[in-house]
């Protein structure tokens, strides 16, 4: 085992070994070591077994990783933002403190979410366009022609029964008011659906555009409805680790404190064979 480590540990945790203390016997016996030197005519030196100094190192390690945890375990108490709160989990907060289970499914839930989300949006992009807008209906060629079709049926119907009406009471003297009547009603009829015409032309001729510009408004819609979950997702979340990551910070340091009391207790302790 190597003195120079030893100090080094000590020098980081601030710790001045006393004679006649565990600690302190434990150094001297690593300087016996070191220098090998014999011991003097008369009583045995004052020494550390080696499985009294693997448990004296074993402490030292131990309070060594204490003193590491506690300024991380400080940021995960008192953190406030969602910077903070994330460079508490950098530092590793998560692998110090307990959280409980249904805290740890909470927050994995949360995640899951996003993921999800993301998942779909992501498959729905790897479609064919055609694919995507028939999948979800995004686009379909104007329905007022089927309407103007049939308006057409009516209305000649309708022509036909008045000119054969107005003929049998005799209220036509000519056919060729039937005629005037008849190419009258056409005239009207195609004046008012020449829009759903030009509509149903347009389309025909630009339905890969129509099609690829439906399938981008589609996406851009979810994208950013994405966006929102993940921006409600994240407040939740911070909300929660905010509040689990403060108590069980708290609590773990706690139990350190007390931990390192007791190791440096042990280690400031008279060792029983150290020389009065």
């Amino acid at each position: 085992m190597n003195k120079d480590v030893i100090v080094n540990i000590l020098g980081e945790l601030k710790i001045s070994p006393q004679k006649n203390t565990l600690l302190g016997t434990f150094l001297d016996t690593l300087n016996d070591s070191q220098n090998d030197a014999d011991s003097e005519a008369g009583d045995p030196p004052s020494s550390v077994d080696k499985d009294a100094q693997k448990r004296v190192f074993d402490r030292l390690k131990r309070l060594q990783k204490i003193a590491l945890s506690m300024p991380i375990l400080k940021l995960g108490a008192e953190a406030t933002t969602i910077n903070e709160v994330n460079q508490a989990k950098v530092q590793g907060i998560e692998r110090l403190i307990d959280l409980p289970d249904n805290v740890i499914t909470a927050l994995n839930s949360l995640g899951e979410r996003v993921s999800i989300s993301l998942q779909n949006i992501n498959e729905l992009k790897s479609l064919d366009i055609d694919e995507l807008v028939q999948k979800f209906k995004l686009s379909s060629a104007p329905r007022g022609i089927e309407v103007s079709i049939l308006a057409l049926i009516i209305s000649v119907s309708i022509t036909i029964l008045s000119f054969v009406a107005f003929k049998a009471k005799d209220l036509l003297h000519s056919q060729e008011a039937y005629w005037v009547f008849f190419i009258g009603g056409m005239i009207s009829f195609i004046s008012f659906n020449a829009v759903n015409l030009t509509k149903l032309i347009r389309y025909k001729s630009n339905k890969e555009k129509i099609f690829k510009e439906a399938g981008q408004r589609y996406i851009e819609t979810l994208e950013q409805k994405h966006s929102e979950l993940k921006q409600r997702t994240e407040q939740e979340a911070f909300h929660l680790q905010q509040r689990e990551y403060s108590k069980a910070s708290r609590i773990k340091t706690s139990e350190y404190a007390e931990e390192q009391a007791s190791i440096l207790t042990e280690l400031n302790s008279s060792f029983p064979n150290a020389a009065s």
